[in-house]
């Protein structure tokens, strides 16, 4: 029966560490690597600003431009500040329905304009000539009605800041170097598996 040499045990050490590399290095699963891939596609690393727990939402009418003004509280996830933001519906639709930033405006804008009622529930009859915004529970989701016809639904903003895309620029060398590590330590294992499966120099097979 064959015996392992020292070195061939070694080598067999050596592979056992390779696998375990990734590991070591921070990767909890496979799924966690590429790390440069996951560290721009993983939520969980983004920051985003968000509406508050209670938004405070408000809507106005603005008969000058046709357009309804937005108003809500808006919280930031990095440091939960909290702020008042406005912006006008119909121009910012297709941002909104793309998870991208509206174009806010000063809170001031709202100053001049006509409120419009917000209700839990649409009413079985309503006849008058005017904007009702039907909310959900939480104040997130609304759907503005004129006359029992909806004209539109949106829901309040969910979007990534600007600083958490710095930040993963800042740290995407980090994850590109320890990407590269990965690749050299496993290659370097498949390397010393064949190396020593096909008895390279210094070691005895016999």
């Amino acid at each position: 029966m064959k015996s392992k040499d020292p070195w061939s045990r070694k080598s067999n050490s050596f592979l056992l560490a390779a696998c375990l590399a990734p590991g070591l290095i921070g990767c909890r699963a496979l799924n966690d690597w590429p790390l440069t891939y996951n560290l721009w596609h993983n939520r969980m690393l983004a920051r985003f600003n968000e509406p508050a727990d209670n938004p405070h939402l408000q809507l106005f009418q603005s008969a000058r431009t046709n357009d309804v003004l937005v108003q809500y509280d808006e919280v930031r996830e990095k440091n939960e500040k909290v702020r008042v933001r406005s912006f006008f519906l119909n121009r910012n639709l297709e941002r909104l329905e793309g998870g991208k930033k509206p174009r806010f405006v000063n809170p001031s804008k709202a100053d001049n304009l006509q409120p419009i009622p917000l209700v839990s529930e649409l009413p079985a009859a309503d006849n008058s000539h005017r904007l009702i915004g039907v909310v959900s529970t939480n104040g997130h989701e609304v759907t503005l009605c004129d006359q029992g016809r909806e004209l539109a639904s949106f829901s309040l903003p969910v979007y990534e800041t600007a600083g958490g895309k710095v930040e993963r620029v800042i740290l995407t060398p980090v994850a590109a170097t320890c990407d590269v590590v990965i690749v050299a330590v496993t290659a370097g294992g498949v390397l010393a598996y064949w190396w020593a499966e096909n008895g390279g120099p210094g070691i005895n097979n016999h």
